[in-house]
């Protein structure tokens, strides 16, 4: 009888140990999650605006330099870090059509001073 009661109790222990570790695992998952996810949402609604922008660049027509001086304003609206010089205005001579592509970057911090850079790249086309 007594064996029996010290074996339940290592086996309530173990079972302890197990739900600590899958707490922490489930812990862990969510706090990078939470940390990853708003950066690729971000890009979402950034490919968003990239899209509008090129629709009204080749609505109103708009020179490539204020394009690409549109583009970084509103990456940095979203904090992402963008060059001038990685954005990419591709225009077809013959029809109305405008192409934006740009390259960027978005620094994420986590705890213990670890340091991770997001290369991010959009693509929108306008079209009439």
């Amino acid at each position: 009888m007594g064996n029996t009661f010290v074996v339940r109790l290592k086996k309530r222990k173990a079972n302890f140990s197990n739900l600590i570790v899958l707490i922490m695992l489930v812990a862990i998952l969510g706090y990078l999650g939470y940390q990853i996810v708003p950066v690729y949402m971000a890009q979402e609604a950034f490919q968003e605006d990239l899209l509008h922008l090129a629709g009204r660049a080749v609505h109103d027509y708009q020179d490539n330099r204020t394009l690409a001086e549109q583009v970084v304003q509103l990456g940095q609206a979203r904090q992402f870090s963008i060059q001038e010089e990685n954005v990419r205005i591709q225009r077809i001579p013959e029809n109305p059509e405008v192409g934006i592509v740009v390259d960027y970057k978005k620094t994420t911090e986590f705890p213990g001073g670890y340091i991770y850079v997001f290369h991010l790249r959009s693509e929108a086309q306008g079209l009439l």
